[in-house]
């Protein structure tokens, strides 16, 4: 520590503290040290803007310094890009080129979320889409899945539940993407991203994925995961850099998620996957290639399944099961009130025969009378939930673990039960 000036302002707070009561030794130390903080943290400031001001072009995949002129990499033959780009890229943003994967894939999902939008209608379909909107277009649910619409799991990479969520993940792409594909190659970024864009809803699937699965999410977070895997193998400067970038995107795709109530397994599984892929190979494996034939292989490949799961969502394939978030606009219970009305009346064949009308092409056995007065207790211990409703709220139906925590589940639950109670006549 340099020595104290009398005339200097800590000086004079230390002398003002000892004749308070205070130790002046120990201030001084503290004041002095607070100092030498705020003068490092000046020059570091310094140190960036001139970073920023740099006039020389410095390669984003292998470091090298080139002239401001230089336009490809002398070292790797990397692209180079203008002052813009290279300013961008010093305060950790990315400009993505007009023609590139990231700026097509982009384009891709912004074309079905318009579609998506027009399907729905309303002025304020633009801000949110409904949950049916998104399961018809092939949003990843769990029960179709496993009956046979093994699609949704790609599709579901390029649905987006609003303009917030489409927007951060369009930011996030534009940032990641061009990193990635200066890595990789353009081909190869492709097919990673769909590739672990569909372990990620093949990972949240086997965890038991309640309701609907959406966004491109999981499969940023698998260029995120696979770019940290490789710059932690490849180590040096310029791996460390690339690994600590992507770890830093992935916090706020996580944060993100956190807001608006994302899929977290698939985050988890398409950040593990890219990671695995991008540690367990080697650096130079990973790279992109030379042979001009396994560069145009790579994108054709993953092109193809982009494109087709694209069109999937544009016009989803016949025969997709109905939506069972939606509500019919007839009423789905008038049949079986009318039924039940039969058996009270004491027509016990002629509900039966309607009963197993109403049950055909269900993969139930031939209910009988047993069954049909099963069903029409059912129906009765509903109404009785709906009369208690009407007059307590959700708190006379369901005790306080059942019930939601926050305030727009409980007023989704009142409205689902509101909706049943006004089906029922109740």
């Amino acid at each position: 520590m340099r020595e104290p000036d009398r005339g200097d302002w800590v000086e004079r707070m230390a002398r003002l503290a000892g004749w308070l009561g205070f130790n002046a030794v120990s201030v001084r130390w503290r004041l002095e040290r607070w100092r030498q903080r705020s003068h490092s943290a000046r020059a570091q400031a310094r140190e960036k803007i001139d970073h920023l001001a740099y006039e020389h072009k410095v390669c984003p995949r292998c470091g090298r310094i080139h002239d401001r002129q230089q336009k490809i990499c002398s070292g790797c033959g990397a692209r180079l890009g203008g002052r813009s780009s290279q300013v961008l890229q010093r305060i950790g943003l990315s400009l993505p080129r007009a023609l590139s994967v990231s700026s097509v894939l982009g384009l891709l999902i912004v074309v079905v979320y318009a579609r998506l939008v027009l399907a729905e209608g309303g002025p304020d379909a633009i801000w949110s889409l409904s949950v049916g909107t998104l399961y018809a277009h092939g949003g990843h649910f769990a029960p179709a899945v496993r009956a046979g619409e093994w699609w949704r799991l790609g599709t579901a990479i390029f649905l987006h539940a609003g303009i917030w969520h489409l927007g951060f993940n369009l930011f996030a792409l534009s940032q990641i993407g061009p990193h990635v594909e200066e890595v990789f190659g353009p081909g190869r970024m492709l097919l990673f991203f769909m590739l672990t864009g569909l372990l990620a809803s093949l990972g949240s699937d086997l965890l038991g994925l309640e309701g609907i699965g959406i966004g491109a999410s999981g499969a940023v977070m698998g260029l995120c995961g696979l770019s940290a895997g490789w710059g932690q193998r490849r180590g040096g400067s310029v791996g460390l850099q690339v690994r600590n970038l992507m770890l830093k995107w992935a916090v706020y795709t996580l944060v993100f998620g956190l807001l608006i109530g994302a899929d977290h397994a698939a985050h988890f599984f398409g950040f593990a996957s890219g990671g695995l892929i991008g540690f367990a190979f080697r650096p130079e494996s990973l790279q992109r290639s030379q042979r001009k034939w396994v560069l145009a292989a790579q994108l054709a490949l993953g092109a193809a399944a982009a494109l087709t799961f694209c069109v999937l969502c544009l016009v989803p394939p016949a025969g997709v099961h109905a939506s069972p978030f939606e509500p019919r606009d007839e009423n789905p219970y008038a049949e079986l009130l009318e039924i039940c009305e039969l058996e009270h009346q004491g027509r016990i064949s002629e509900a039966v025969a309607r009963y197993r009308a109403q049950l055909t092409g269900l993969d139930t056995t031939a209910p009988g009378p047993e069954e049909l007065r099963a069903a029409c207790r059912w129906l009765e211990e509903q109404k009785e939930r709906c009369r208690a409703f009407r007059v307590g709220g959700l708190e006379a139906i369901a005790a306080p673990p059942a019930l939601p925590r926050d305030e727009r589940g409980r007023l989704e639950m009142e409205r689902q039960i509101r909706s049943m109670c006004d089906y029922l006549g109740e």
